[in-house]
């Protein structure tokens, strides 16, 4: 074999482009389209479009069809899990072949019909691989029927899963575990909510704008009133005290953090929550991601 393409090998290309390319799909779910193969220098290219994500391989045949053979010193858009586009092959024919000469020579690109769920898989798995860690923080508020106001913070780190930690309070806490003794009289002179719950839980983040919120943990909610012996007691009917389960959503927007909150005592009462805040991506992490995309 020379060092040149045309010297001691007399290796010489001529495609017939009238019947240069045949297109072969095992199912109709993916599509090529537009294939044409020319030589640049001592390379061909192969090139096609193709509708969905599919396995490629592309077959040589030098009798216009008849027989194929798959070639194997291929690069570029060949393989496993292709995405849909317009794509190149690039053939190298010397280190394949000694000799390529003829007027029939047709080029086959294969598809393969599983390769749409492997290529979704693939992308969900960069996307999850991608997706940075980030530490977020909400002032929150929240408003229940009794009625019951009450405010608090929320802070956690979530990639794809992750964790956060709740606090809210009505920030009222006299006579809250002393309650009114029945068949006693007592004069009343002011009435107030006492609210308190404190919560860890569990953040999932489907896709970067969103992540869902299930919190679990301690609550406690009831009316207290002033006696006028300057007491605070508690009322039992309004008391409700046992566990605090909460579930929403927290949104990402730009690094602006909107939460929206259900939120349950005992599954005895419910409560609306909304919180404001921030989303910060986690620094090492993206310094991790900075080198790997260098690499």
């Amino acid at each position: 074999m020379s060092n040149g393409w045309a010297m001691n090998t007399a290796i010489r290309i001529w495609m017939f482009l009238g019947v240069l390319c045949a297109i072969f799909g095992t199912a109709p779910a993916q599509t090529v389209s537009n294939v044409a193969a020319t030589q640049v220098g001592k390379s061909i290219h192969i090139t096609y479009d193709l509708d969905k994500a599919a396995d490629i391989s592309v077959y040589m045949s030098i009798s216009g069809g008849r027989t194929y053979r798959e070639l194997r010193q291929v690069t570029g858009d060949v393989g496993k899990t292709v995405g849909p586009g317009h794509k190149t092959i690039v053939w190298d024919v010397l280190a394949e072949v000694d000799e390529l000469i003829g007027d029939d020579i047709v080029f086959m690109v294969r598809v393969d019909a599983n390769a749409e769920a492997k290529w979704k898989q693939k992308q969900r798995a960069e996307n999850i691989k991608n997706m940075p860690q980030s530490t977020f923080f909400t002032l929150n508020a929240a408003y229940s029927p009794q009625p019951q106001w009450s405010c608090g913070f929320k802070v956690g780190q979530v990639k794809v899963i992750g964790w956060f930690l709740s606090a809210m309070s009505g920030f009222h806490y006299s006579g809250m575990f002393h309650p009114f003794v029945e068949g006693q009289n007592y004069g009343l002179t002011d009435c107030k909510s006492v609210r308190l719950s404190i919560q860890a839980g569990f953040a999932a983040r489907p896709w970067k704008p969103m992540t869902m919120l299930l919190g679990m943990g301690y609550g406690y909610r009831t009316l207290t009133y002033k006696t006028s012996d300057n007491e605070w007691l508690s009322y039992p009917k309004r008391t409700v005290q046992g566990v605090d389960v909460s579930f929403g959503l927290l949104f990402d927007i730009k690094g602006f953090a909107l939460s929206a909150e259900a939120v349950t005592t005992n599954f005895q009462t419910i409560e609306a929550r909304v919180g404001v805040g921030f989303c910060l991506p986690n620094k090492k992490q993206e310094k991790k991601q900075t080198i790997k995309v260098l690499k």
